[in-house]
């Protein structure tokens, strides 16, 4: 709901997130899956692309992320 107050209508949204396929962290941030975005924010986004990704920085190897593309509606 607060993101869908920030946007108009037609408005996208760039997602990154850690995801669920991060098996080596034990703590830490939420992980999702393509799956759970769509449950998230697809009455309210259409989901215009999920892929997997990484956060680039100095660990190796990298975290596995998710971005994600999401046009309200």
């Amino acid at each position: 709901e607060s993101v869908k107050g920030l946007l108009n209508a037609g408005g996208l949204l760039f997602l990154k997130c850690f995801s669920k396929k991060e098996i080596k962290m034990t703590e830490g941030p939420y992980r999702f899956s393509p799956e759970d975005i769509k449950s998230i924010f697809g009455k309210e986004f259409a989901i215009e692309n999920v892929k997997e990704s990484a956060f680039q920085g100095t660990l190796n190897p990298q975290p596995k992320a998710i971005f994600s593309v999401l046009r309200k509606k």
